[in-house]
């Protein structure tokens, strides 16, 4: 993929020409410096992240989606809504109330 200078890194990926690019990667891991990415040096760039200054560059995508780091991130926070105490209380509640009006209704003659 092609990056220049403005761009938001779509996926994760690895450096692959000789340019410096600067990104800030702020969103993703809260620092608040540009970080130089060079091929010899830290190649990595990181999706989500915003491209800062930079030439034209040639990046190779290593990971999209969930198999990025961001998605990992993200993957991670997601926890499973388990009820309260409370919860299974107003739920049964709600359950016999339903019953007893639906045996009540049925005995009605229409």
């Amino acid at each position: 993929m092609c990056i220049q200078a403005g761009d938001s890194i779509a996926a994760d990926s690895v450096v692959c020409d000789g340019s410096t690019s600067y990104t800030s990667e702020a969103a993703l891991t809260g620092e608040p410096e540009d970080i130089k990415k060079t091929k010899g040096g830290d190649p990595f760039l990181l999706s989500s992240c915003l491209v800062t200054q930079c030439d034209e560059t040639r990046a190779l995508v290593i990971g999209i989606g969930t198999h990025s780091q961001w998605g990992k991130i993200k993957a991670n926070l997601v926890m499973q809504s388990v009820n309260t105490p409370l919860q299974d209380k107003l739920q049964e509640m709600t359950e016999a109330v339903g019953v007893r009006v639906g045996v009540s209704r049925g005995s009605q003659k229409v």
